[in-house]
């Protein structure tokens, strides 16, 4: 019976092996936390009440929010029934960024309406998600790491974007906050199934004890037309955004990116179509490379 023998070259095979499989694996570029974070300011999420929630966005991962329709796109129109269910969440994090999203990291996931520009809530922001000490499991080959079900408190179960009638494009969030050891819920947001209802998330992250908030998704929901005159949003361009090493001019980003936007004028839906934070036809390549790579390899060691 003939056995196996270890050589020096099967070392070196599987070295490259591990090279092939990790260099393959899909990870948040600068450029796409870069558009994730001009995309955010853009809406006037970063901008304080009444326009926005006045939390800045340092990326550190892409949030996938997906619902039946598919994955969100940053800042499109969407109808209430397209997000009438609860999503999937996973993160695709920066490769600098990985194992901040690893147990026993845990995390803060909502989903907050910032209202209408120009027809602001008087009572606030509002939360149709919440949920306290959640985690992600382990990146798949792709990158991603899916949301734990159940892992955290479920503060406030989903409840789908529903504005009223004539109101103007609501802005909706998903945001996903960095949660320290020394977090505490407010007693009246402490404890599962609390129904969804107005709030003032600034208020909320700063009082508890939030980390920074290192991931977003966002899009808008409209019921009919505005009955008044839309506030204008700051133009954008995806494609004049760069990213750079911190230290530059422009905006820095949670990632060590830097934004560069074009100054166009103002416009309520200025975006650009093109651009994707999705897995492009280079990951789809790599995909391959790796699998011909590891047939490959497994050929050389049965030899």
């Amino acid at each position: 019976m003939s056995t196996f023998a270890f050589k020096p070259t099967h070392t070196f095979i599987l070295l490259v092996s591990a090279y092939l499989f990790a260099s393959t694996r899909a990870q948040a570029t600068a450029q796409q936390l870069a558009i994730v974070q001009a995309e955010y300011d853009a809406s006037q999420f970063s901008a304080n009440y009444p326009d926005g929630f006045g939390i800045p966005l340092k990326a550190q991962a892409l949030l996938n929010v997906i619902y039946p329709s598919g994955n969100v796109q940053l800042a499109k129109p969407y109808s209430a029934s397209d997000v009438s269910t609860l999503p999937t969440i996973s993160v695709t994090p920066s490769a600098s960024n990985e194992a901040n999203f690893k147990a026993p990291n845990v995390f803060t996931l909502t989903l907050a309406d910032a209202n209408a520009l120009g027809n602001p809530d008087p009572q606030g922001n509002y939360r149709h998600f919440l949920e306290n000490g959640a985690s992600f499991g382990d990146p798949t080959s792709n990158g991603t790491s899916a949301l734990n079900s159940g892992s955290g408190t479920l503060v406030t179960p989903y409840a789908g974007p529903g504005p009223l009638p004539n109101e103007g494009p609501h802005r909706y969030a998903w945001l996903l906050f960095a949660q320290p050891s020394g977090f505490h819920a407010p007693s009246n947001l402490s404890t599962a199934s609390v129904g969804p209802g107005h709030w003032y998330l600034n208020s909320y992250v700063s009082s508890s004890g939030l980390g920074d908030l290192v991931a977003a998704s966002f899009f808008t929901v409209e019921n009919g037309h505005a009955s008044y005159s839309l506030k204008p949003t700051a133009a954008l361009n995806t494609a004049t955004i760069t990213a750079q090493p911190t230290g530059g001019s422009g905006s820095s980003t949670g990632a060590g990116a830097v934004i560069t936007a074009a100054p166009n004028s103002t416009s309520t839906n200025a975006r650009n179509p093109a651009n994707s934070l999705h897995p492009t036809s280079i990951d789809l390549f790599k995909t391959f490379f790796m699998g011909f790579g590891l047939i490959f390899v497994g050929f050389l060691l049965v030899q």
